[in-house]
């Protein structure tokens, strides 16, 4: 069937749920009510890691407290697991480019609650160009770009670039990481960032090694915050 009818068809027929497959009501995109409701929102967590804490008096962790990280707030709304981590996993592998709209629109009623103060741009986590030309999509830049319009605040992504074609930063401990990503970024605009509240925005907070590569070379910011879809716990 012609690429034009299939968009036809998709436009006008609700499609299946991407968890559970069911047909999806006219008024549902990418994810049946029922599934919307099976996201694990993180509760009491540490104001700038966004990890659990052990008790409802804190607002930063011990490791925070310790070995603050550059930016001064994390907001991440869920867990990478379950309904979250599928999604996530079948945006960024799968090309399910259509889950980006859901993922964003859930980010964005979890944001209400959790900030009144909103940055004068979000900087989406630069991919290298050789893994930009093989995915042949930036999921960051996806998401925050949704997120960006509904909040009408620019996607800066000209301020920075990846340099270095790192390895998954899968399996590696947090040594490896930071080794991995050294020099890993270059602020090509800093006079876009000076005296700026930013945003740097990633899909999954894993270890923060990413982002506190990314955050270390934008220092020159009035105030630098981080926010995620997930975080794996």
């Amino acid at each position: 069937m012609p690429d034009n009818i299939n968009k036809i068809i998709n436009f006008f027929l609700p499609g299946n749920c991407y968890l559970c497959h069911a047909l999806l009501e006219n008024n549902e995109k990418c994810l049946c009510q029922t599934c919307a409701g099976k996201f694990k929102p993180l509760v009491n967590t540490c104001k700038l890691c966004a990890s659990p804490l052990w008790d409802n008096a804190s607002v930063i962790c011990g490791n925070c407290i310790n070995h603050p990280p550059v930016w001064q707030q994390a907001i991440v709304p869920f867990a990478y697991s379950g309904a979250t981590g599928f999604l996530l996993k079948e945006l960024k592998f799968n090309r399910g480019l259509g889950i980006s709209s859901q993922l964003s629109r859930l980010f964005l009623k979890a944001l209400k609650t959790r900030t009144s103060k909103l940055p004068d741009m979000i900087i989406p986590v630069p991919l290298h160009r050789a893994k930009l030309a093989r995915r042949g999509f930036n999921q960051t830049y996806e998401l925050s770009n949704i997120i960006g319009k509904e909040l009408k605040i620019p996607i800066a992504t000209n301020i920075c670039y990846r340099a270095k074609n790192t390895i998954s930063q899968t399996g590696l401990n947090h040594d490896e990481r930071r080794k991995n990503l050294s020099k890993a970024f270059v602020l090509e605009r800093p006079e876009l960032i000076r005296n700026k509240h930013i945003v740097l925005f990633d899909d999954v907070y894993t270890t923060g090694a990413t982002l506190n590569a990314l955050a270390k070379i934008c220092r020159i910011a009035k105030r630098i915050d981080v926010w995620c879809i997930a975080k794996t716990t």
